[in-house]
């Protein structure tokens, strides 16, 4: 890049974000070709209610939970 891909002498034109773009892209080629990259895993979210307890302590499973004061 050069002065010639910026909007402003601070931020990138469109042809510029789209280099960049091209760039990241041609660098994750490789490793998906290598079969290193695998589709996210789902992760089930907790409904509220299993979050919190009914005297307004959080549930002492969850990571840097505290335990309800009494």
């Amino acid at each position: 890049m050069t002065t010639a891909d910026l909007a402003d002498p601070l931020h990138p034109n469109y042809s510029s974000y789209r280099k960049m773009a091209d760039a990241v892209h041609r660098g994750l080629q490789a490793p998906d070709s290598a079969g290193w990259l695998t589709n996210p895993s789902v992760i089930p979210q907790p409904k509220l209610f299993q979050l919190f307890q009914p005297s307004g302590g959080v549930s002492a499973g969850l990571p840097g939970a505290a335990e309800p004061v009494e």
